[in-house]
């Protein structure tokens, strides 16, 4: 099957790749959740609602930013297609 097949299939799902094979970013996701957890134990019930109110705008925001990030990247990867089949078709042409 070709990627625009698997495409139209959508079996192409870059965005459920797990990033937590990245230790890098594993370290700092668990240095997250601990610090999370020590500030939690220290809130009042209407700090915990208000903290839960923020992190969930901050996941629609990174959801966003992800989101906005795959289209440029995906536009910019076209583009460079495109440049290459027009310096291949120029080339071609002087040639001939």
């Amino acid at each position: 099957m070709t990627i625009l097949e698997d495409f139209y299939e959508g079996n192409i799902h870059p965005a459920e790749i797990s990033i937590m094979k990245n230790k890098e970013y594993k370290k700092y996701c668990i240095e997250a959740m601990t610090n999370i957890e020590s500030l939690l134990s220290t809130l009042d019930d209407e700090e915990k609602h208000l903290f839960d109110e923020i992190e969930n705008n901050v996941v629609h925001m990174n959801y966003i930013s992800e989101r906005e990030q795959f289209i440029n990247g995906f536009c910019t990867g076209a583009k460079m297609v495109y440049e290459i089949l027009i310096r291949k078709n120029i080339s071609k042409k002087e040639t001939e």
